[in-house]
């Protein structure tokens, strides 16, 4: 676990380093296309694909190999020790627990109190309700809430702009008028719910560094395409931040009242709100806007392929040498002797005695091995084998306190009753321990097949049958 928590903090920071250079390309364009940018980067952090990926498809990237038409590649095998897991969690995973937990709690606590002011706040007053008639608001949708110093938004499902009664009194009309319509691009957005659920996603990953930033990058970018939204002009962008500052030092002499930092900025200067505010921006083409979102998605689709683990070479049995053809053997022809001339006949000859000579060794008879069921030739099968019962692997106990692992493929042969009549062929991949081997091809043999099938009947056939070996 350690292990692929750290692969996927590297991989993701690389990721968010990219979408940083994205952002910086589009730094003038319109805030809601960076706020878009960094709601990908969240997800792509909040989502372990290397951890998911070799668990929901373990096999995914082996199917794409070719085999031959007569094998059957199954799903590898983890061999697990029967004995029981030890009680208790890991340290790591109570830590993760605890600080998830922590900031959750932190959550609902924030909720709850938005809602507590959201409860106690009251119908908008004569002047605040005409302000918000004035801007196209629907003064139903504000309301007066003296328990706040700065306006805000509250509510998740039906959110409702909160505006303090001593703001709505002193700033003049035009600059309530452009805080109201910040404010109402903040609900359109609906975005109370919005960071609630980033909250939430950083609250799951609380331990990557990267989330953190990427939250204060939402909450920044959602302030800007708020005042863009609410100052479509130099003269509105002028009267909204001379509302923002008027508001903001009215808020200072009310210290028993909250401060909320989604008009303060939260992490983004006031200074360079108040500076797109009141210049003229110049927004790149759409062409080029498009070109870096399309940039920044397959960034996070890159980072999410380095995730998934590279496919490994399908082991292919050696094929077996065909048997040497024989010369025929050759017609006996006997010689025809040249006629000879008869002579006269010789005395017979009287062998001479022989001595004694020892009785020769008689050789013991060669061992006869029995005999094997021919393997099935590489034809295509309208039916593939598939396991019917199958047996896994004992996880050899010295080779596991070794900690010994690895993928071994068993080539098996299969008659047409589905059992397993040979064993064709081992294949470790990579440097794989051979008490490993062995007890892969032990749990191989008892293994029971479906046979194949051609022609809607059932034949012999090659089956591989992957096993892996994991020491958690």
């Amino acid at each position: 676990m350690t292990t692929e928590l750290i692969l996927h903090v590297l991989r993701t920071g690389l990721v968010l380093a990219a979408l940083a250079g994205v952002a910086h390309g589009l730094r003038r364009a319109p805030a809601r296309h960076l706020h878009r940018l960094w709601w990908l980067g969240l997800v792509q952090l909040a989502v372990p694909v290397g951890w998911l990926a070799p668990r929901l498809l373990p096999d995914a990237t082996r199917d794409a190999v070719a085999l031959p038409a007569t094998w059957t590649l199954l799903p590898p095998v983890t061999a697990v020790d029967a004995a029981p897991a030890a009680d208790g969690p890991p340290w790591l995973l109570l830590a993760w627990v605890l600080g998830a937990l922590v900031l959750l709690v932190r959550l609902g606590l924030g909720l709850v109190r938005a809602a507590g002011l959201l409860h106690g706040s009251r119908a908008a007053d004569p002047r605040l309700a005409g302000a918000a008639d004035a801007t196209g608001i629907d003064p139903r949708h504000v309301r007066r809430c003296d328990g706040l110093a700065l306006p805000a938004v509250a509510g998740l499902l039906a959110p409702v702009i909160l505006v303090p009664g001593h703001l709505a009194r002193a700033l003049p009309a035009h600059e309530l008028a452009a805080v109201l319509r910040h404010e109402e691009a903040h609900r359109r957005r609906r975005d109370p719910l919005r960071f609630a659920l980033a909250h939430g996603l950083r609250a799951l990953i609380w331990w990557h560094p990267g989330a953190w930033w990427t939250v204060r990058r939402l909450e920044a970018t959602a302030e800007l395409a708020c005042d863009e939204a609410a100052s479509p002009d130099l003269l509105s962008g002028e009267h909204l931040a001379d509302g923002l500052a008027r508001s903001l030092r009215l808020a200072l002499h009310r210290p028993d009242t909250a401060l909320p930092a989604s008009l303060a900025g939260g992490s983004l200067p006031l200074r360079r709100r108040l500076r797109r505010l009141t210049r003229t921006r110049r927004s790149p083409s759409m062409t080029v806007i498009r070109l870096l979102t399309v940039l920044a998605v397959l960034c996070v689709g890159a980072g999410a392929l380095l995730a998934v683990p590279a496919p490994e070479p399908t082991p292919v049995p050696e094929p077996t040498p065909a048997p040497k053809a024989e010369p025929a053997p050759r017609p006996d022809v006997e010689p025809v002797a040249a006629p000879v001339a008869p002579t006269a006949p010789e005395p017979a000859a009287v062998p001479a005695p022989e001595p004694d000579r020892p009785a020769a060794k008689v050789k013991p008879e060669a061992k006869v091995k029995p005999a094997q069921a021919p393997r099935p030739p590489r034809e295509k099968l309208d039916v593939e084998p598939s396991v019917r019962e199958f047996t896994p692997p004992e996880y050899p106990k010295d080779a596991r306190a070794e900690g010994a692992e690895g993928t071994v493929v068993v080539v098996v042969h299969v008659d047409a009753n589905g059992d397993v009549v040979e064993i064709v062929n081992t294949k470790p991949r990579g440097d794989v321990d051979q008490r490993l081997i062995d007890a892969a091809v032990t749990a191989a043999k008892t293994c029971k097949f479906e046979p194949g099938r051609k022609g809607g009947e059932a034949v012999a056939s090659i089956a591989a049958l992957p096993f892996r070996f994991v020491n958690d």
